[in-house]
Formats: C-alpha cells, structure tokens, sequence
C-alpha cells in the first residue's frame, strides 16, 4: 500500500463529486464537521508523518544519537498508524464492493 495511491484515491472522490454536482467540502464546511475526503487526507498525512518520525529515529539510531527505546516507540507507533490506515481502507474498498453488488 502506498500512501501516494491513498491520495490519488482521495483525489479522484473529490472530482468524482464534483462531476456528479455535489460539493463535499462546501456542505461539510456548512454544518461545522469535515468531509469524508479531508479525514481520509488528515489521516493519510498523519501516518505519513509517523512513518518518516519512525524512520528518521531508525537513522538517529543508526548514528548513535537516540537510545533504543525512542526508536521502538517511534516504529512502534509508525506501525500502529499503518495498520489503521490500511484497516480503514480496507473497509472502506469492501463496502465499495457491497454497493456494486447490489441490484439496480
């Protein structure tokens, strides 16, 4: 899985959207909550993050300027936000399915 494929992904809802004439953020903006589209971006950005933080403390570690346990916290933690991400796209892709194969 590949954070860039979530974001196309995101992308093309947004433009799926706005052919078939709604605007997810204008209506979202209204009500005060956000769209469906900017938490999965919030959320893609933050996995991103704590995936470079994981890697980033790997390095430090590498150089001998952090203690081993900042780096397991830190891949740790890395690990756990994937694992969301990809548990919420896998839902998300299954209900996807569910709704073609319902009958018209």
């Amino acid at each position: 899985m590949s954070i860039e494929a979530l974001n196309r992904a995101v992308r093309g809802y947004g433009q799926t959207a706005s052919l078939l004439g709604q605007q997810p953020t204008a209506a979202a903006s209204q009500t005060g909550q956000a769209s469906f589209a900017d938490l999965v971006s919030q959320q893609v950005a933050q996995t991103y993050q704590s995936v470079a933080g994981g890697e980033s403390a790997t390095v430090a570690a590498a150089h001998g300027s952090t203690d081993t346990q900042a780096v397991v916290e830190a891949v740790a933690q890395a690990e756990l936000s994937l694992h969301k991400l990809t548990a919420v796209r896998d839902k998300v892709i299954a209900a996807y399915q569910d709704i073609m194969r319902m009958p018209i």
